[in-house]
């Protein structure tokens, strides 16, 4: 990635005066921007939030079967011997229960947010593509001949553009033209 990067920078700046420029423009600012991320993020916190209700919920319930198992369990006790069949069963039957509430909280735990993030990184896609084509649109004539995101960082945390002097921002440009159809 660095070497057509690089590559694509030297042409840029190897052309004589008359040819395209380079440009910068804050891809993290463009998207907070973006109309439909707010919303998204909306969704997000939303649906976190239902499933964090029906997580409580299930949690409550299950602490209720496990609280009736115990009390269950201490007649048996308290039986000792002469506990009948009808109160082993009874016991049995709360254990498995809880035991099937509690793979349901599990799963209900990983699996939702699992589905819950990878629903907001396919929103993220839709939203940073769009982003990408008003960038085109409005990059249509070709006066920059490289468009580089400022606010991308390098696996080490370095930012790819370290110092653009020269370089039009065009981060405005691009947030104003976001709600034009």
């Amino acid at each position: 990635m660095w070497r057509s990067l690089l590559t694509a920078v030297a042409l840029a700046a190897s052309a004589d005066a008359g040819s395209p420029e380079i440009a910068v423009v804050d891809m993290t600012e463009v998207f907070r921007a973006h109309p439909e991320t707010a919303k998204a993020e909306g969704r997000l916190r939303e649906e976190r939030r239902k499933a964090g209700k029906e997580f409580d919920a299930k949690a409550k319930a299950l602490k209720a079967l496990l609280h009736e198992h115990q009390q269950v369990t201490r007649r048996l006790i308290a039986a000792g011997e002469g506990a009948g069949e009808e109160l082993k069963q009874q016991a049995e039957e709360l254990l498995e229960k809880a035991s099937a509430l509690e793979i349901e909280l599990a799963a209900l735990r990983t699996t939702r947010e699992r589905d819950l993030e990878q629903e907001f990184l396919a929103e993220r896609r839709r939203i940073l593509g769009r982003i990408t084509a008003a960038i085109e649109k409005f990059n249509h004539d070709g006066r920059f001949a490289v468009i580089l995101d400022r606010s991308a960082a390098s696996s080490n945390g370095m930012p790819h553009v370290l110092h653009a002097p020269g370089a039009t921002d065009i981060t405005q440009q691009i947030i104003s033209s976001l709600g034009k159809p």
